[in-house]
């Protein structure tokens, strides 16, 4: 789900995603998803155009 996968085989700490959806509960979902991963820090890859189809998207993650 959300492409999410390891950055490499032997990898144990970094970690790629797909973004989360559009919506308010999309985004919820994705951020229980990292969560339920532990994953604790986000490094936000998407522009500015891409971002400001989110309400704020940084300050969520």
């Amino acid at each position: 789900m959300y492409k999410f996968a390891a950055a490499s085989a032997d990898e144990s700490i970094v970690f790629g995603s797909a973004r989360p959806g559009y919506t308010d509960r999309q985004v919820a979902q994705w951020v229980e998803f990292m969560r339920d991963r532990d994953i604790q820090r986000v490094c936000c890859l998407l522009s500015a155009s891409q971002l400001n189809r989110y309400s704020d998207l940084p300050s969520i993650y």
